[in-house]
């Protein structure tokens, strides 16, 4: 657009450009259109308007405005920074990629905790016996022909007994040798705790076992109450430095050990009384706790864990061998480990606390499926380890009992009456760490009780007689159940 004032042709830029002036000469030239028009395109520039109105407008008046060019410009910029972050982008996700390969199949990197075996080992010296061949299953047959047998064993049997007994005398033997040694379950040198040389320490057990049940046919319950104590001491020995195997195979020779000594309590006399209840005193205070023996577990499921791991091939083999949808960048190695030792940690943690916390045997929700592959829960048996532990603590306290019988007359009025002479302290409910068992007198008798897994007293209502099998099996009473462990004498 142009401006045309007498004849002449000026531009609108250029009279927009002109300074203002007063001088007549320059207003002779310019007349007064041609200064209003410049005006107005001044104060048009200083309006605030939107940028596409000033635009615009200044299109029409054909003068030329840079907001469009500038928009064009800054348009071109920015794809040209887009692009440039484009390629550094996908070069990342290149790099990202290869450094997340890598992570994921790093390598834990850890050392897990060796075992400093004893030069002179207890397990060496037991699994070591030379035991005739079908001994432990000849023993066990025996006891559940003691158990179920209501009149006397006939004297072929108890001769068969005795000669099985002679033949392995030698490897009788080494049981008390092995009590005077350290006891270390290898770890690593097999899987599982070597269940073949739990069973040959088992069928020992059995032979010593076996010679208490004959010693008490013969009427001779001192001496298998010797037998007893020693498998009660035997039984609490393999326990130490194993994991949960070793545990679970100590507990099972305890409870042979303790169903022979309960028949041994209303016969003996007052030294071997008191000498059992102190002996046994020593072995409750001296315990290997669950706890211990989950950590020692726990090492033993890392070492086999990083075995597994660090195998070619090992996720293939887990979704073949467990059934596992594949998930190959959401599983790593180092993730396994710290989900498998955090949940062993909570379990050894409900073990040491319980009964305090107590869970439902399910494992955590919060597992990976792949770990939860390597995860055993342990709730059965940390119930089934307080429930031997009261079963340990009645029987000692029986015995303190029988020693008070023979040397005052009467039982007596309360439990704290044992102390300190006969027992140490006042013995407590495993299921009820803060109270101790439940002590009453009945008739000329009296019970003695521990409350169970469900924490409450019921009376005579769902007991469990721990005198009541030859067998006195541990894990009988189940998380959940209800009723109380008792024992006792009527007296009459």
């Amino acid at each position: 657009m142009s401006a045309q004032q007498g004849g002449q042709h000026l531009s609108l830029q250029a009279i927009e450009e002109e300074p203002a002036t007063t001088d007549p000469l320059v207003l002779s030239a310019h007349p007064p259109a041609d200064l209003t028009l410049r005006e107005g395109v001044r104060r048009l520039r200083a309006e605030p308007l939107p940028e596409d109105g000033i635009s615009s407008t200044l299109a029409r008046v054909d003068i030329p405005s840079g907001t469009a060019n500038t928009r064009n410009a800054r348009a071109a910029s920015r794809h040209r920074l887009f692009a440039r972050l484009s390629v550094c982008a996908a070069a990342l996700l290149v790099i990202a990629g290869l450094q997340g390969a890598r992570w994921v199949e790093r390598d834990p990197d850890v050392q897990v905790l060796r075992q400093v075996l004893p030069a002179v080992n207890a397990f060496d010296t037991w699994t070591r016996s030379e035991i005739s061949p079908d001994a432990g299953r000849m023993a066990r047959d025996a006891f559940k022909r003691i158990e179920t047998t209501i009149g006397k064993i006939g004297s072929s049997e108890l001769d068969v007994w005795k000669y099985l007994l002679y033949r392995n005398r030698n490897s009788l033997s080494r049981i008390s040798a092995g009590l005077r040694q350290d006891f270390a379950w290898p770890r690593g040198r097999a899987e599982s705790m070597d269940s073949g040389q739990a069973s040959v320490i088992q069928d020992l057990a059995s032979l010593l076992a076996l010679r208490a049940e004959v010693r008490l046919l013969e009427s001779r319950p001192k001496e298998a109450l010797a037998d007893a104590l020693q498998l009660l001491a035997m039984g609490d020995h393999v326990a130490r430095n194993a994991g949960a195997m070793g545990h679970i195979v100590g507990e099972m020779i305890v409870a042979r050990g303790r169903s022979v000594a309960w028949r041994t309590v209303q016969t003996v006399d007052r030294k071997s009384a008191a000498a059992a209840a102190a002996t046994l005193s020593q072995l409750v205070n001296g315990r290997v706790t669950l706890g211990s023996s989950l950590r020692q577990e726990m090492l033993s499921g890392q070492d086999r864990l990083l075995a597994f791991v660090r195998k070619d091939g090992w996720r293939s083999q887990m979704t073949s061998s467990f059934g596992l949808r594949p998930r190959p960048y959401f599983v790593t190695k180092v993730g396994l480990l710290q989900q498998y030792t955090d949940s062993m940690i909570r379990q050894i943690a409900d073990a040491e606390s319980y009964p305090a916390v107590r869970s439902n045997g399910a494992k955590p929700a919060w597992l990976d499926p792949e770990a939860q592959v390597f995860v055993q829960p342990y709730d059965g048996m940390i119930v089934a380890d307080a429930e031997s532990r009261a079963k340990t603590r009645i029987l000692m306290t029986e015995f303190a009992l029988r020693a008070y019988l023979l040397e005052h007359g009467a039982y007596p009025r309360a439990l704290r009456d044992l102390a300190p002479k006969y027992l140490g302290r006042v013995p407590r409910d495993p299921f009820r760490p803060q109270e101790p068992l439940i002590y009453s007198r009945v008739a000329r008798g009296y019970e003695i009780r521990s409350v169970g897994p469900d924490g409450a007293e019921q009376g005579l209502s769902g007991v469990q007689n721990v005198r009541a099998s030859i067998s006195d099996q541990d894990g009988s009473t189940l998380l959940g159940m209800v009723g109380d462990i008792v024992s006792g004498v009527d007296g009459k």
